[in-house]
C-alpha cells in the first residue's frame, strides 16, 4: 500500500569456479522508493552495494527496507559485477515487481455558522471535503448523521445526494475540494455535537483526518404561558370578584 513499508532481500551468489573479488552490486532505488535502512554497506546515494571477496560456492544477502510513495507497478532492478571474467552473464541481473494499490488521503472539516445559538434557531453546518491523493477517489461517501435536538431543513450540495445522513458524492479528483451545507433547526437545549466522517474505495492512507467533530451550545430557553380567568364575566357593582392567574412553563428548560 501507499506508504507502506517494503523489505527488499538482494542475495549474490558466486557459481565459481574461483573467488569473486571486488563485488559490487547495484540497486539504484527508483523514485518510488525511498530509502530507509539496511542490515548492510549499502550506499543510499550510489545505490551500490560492495562486497570485498566472495568465495566461491557461498552467498551473501543484503535486506533493505523502502518507502513506498507512488501507486501502480513498480519495479527494482539490480545487478552484479566483480574483477573477474563472468563466463554466464545471464544471471548478472534481476529485477522484482511490485503492484501498489491506488490510495487517496480523504480529509474533512465541520464548522457551523455559529457558536451559540437560541433553541429553535437555525443553523447552518459545512463540510469541507478534500482529496489529497496521490489518485483520484471513488465510492467516496459523507456520512453526517444529524443527532437529537438537529430536525433537517434542507442542504446545499456541491455534488451528490443527501439521504438518511449521507452524501453520495460519487467520485473525487486528486487535489479536488467541494463544499457542502446542511441547514438544520435546533430543537433542544445545551451543547449539541455533531460529527461527520468522508470514506471512499481507495485505500486511505492517513484516517487522522476522516473524521471531524463541531460542538455548538444551545442557550436555555423556556416558553412561560399566562392564562388570566375570573369566576364571573358580568358581575353587579360592588360585587366580589375572584381572579384566577395560571402560570405554564412549557420547556424545554
Amino acid at each position: 500500500k501507499y506508504l507502506n513499508l517494503v523489505k527488499w532481500t538482494v542475495a549474490v551468489k558466486n557459481n565459481g569456479p574461483d573467488d569473486a573479488n571486488n563485488v559490487v552490486v547495484t540497486d539504484l532505488l527508483p523514485k518510488s522508493l525511498v530509502w530507509g535502512s539496511d542490515d548492510g554497506n549499502y550506499n543510499k546515494n550510489t545505490g551500490t552495494w560492495e562486497i570485498e571477496t566472495l568465495k566461491a560456492g557461498n552467498e551473501a544477502s543484503l535486506n533493505m527496507v523502502c518507502r513506498v510513495n507512488a501507486t501502480g507497478l513498480i519495479e527494482n532492478k539490480v545487478s552484479v559485477k566483480s574483477d573477474e571474467h563472468d563466463y554466464n552473464l545471464t544471471n548478472n541481473n534481476a529485477s522484482r515487481t511490485i503492484n501498489v494499490k491506488n490510495a487517496s488521503d480523504l480529509a474533512i472539516v465541520k464548522s457551523a455558522n455559529v457558536s451559540v445559538a437560541n433553541f429553535n434557531d437555525v443553523v447552518r453546518w459545512r463540510l469541507v471535503i478534500t482529496n489529497n491523493g496521490p489518485n483520484d477517489a471513488t465510492g467516496v461517501k459523507v456520512t453526517d448523521i444529524l443527532p437529537k435536538g438537529l430536525i433537517y431543513v434542507n442542504s446545499i450540495l456541491a455534488r451528490g445526494t443527501y439521504s438518511n445522513g449521507v452524501i453520495d458524492v460519487g467520485e473525487l479528483a486528486n487535489g479536488e475540494s467541494l463544499t457542502f451545507d446542511i441547514i438544520c433547526r435546533v430543537n433542544k437545549t445545551g451543547t449539541i455535537l455533531n460529527t461527520a466522517n468522508i470514506t471512499g474505495n481507495e485505500h486511505d492512507y492517513n484516517l487522522a483526518n476522516n473524521v471531524f467533530a463541531k460542538s455548538i451550545f444551545i442557550n436555555p430557553a423556556c416558553d412561560l404561558e399566562v392564562v388570566k380567568r375570573a369566576n364571573e364575566t358580568s358581575p353587579k357593582y360592588l360585587n366580589l370578584v375572584k381572579w384566577t392567574v395560571a402560570v405554564k412553563n412549557n420547556g424545554p428548560d
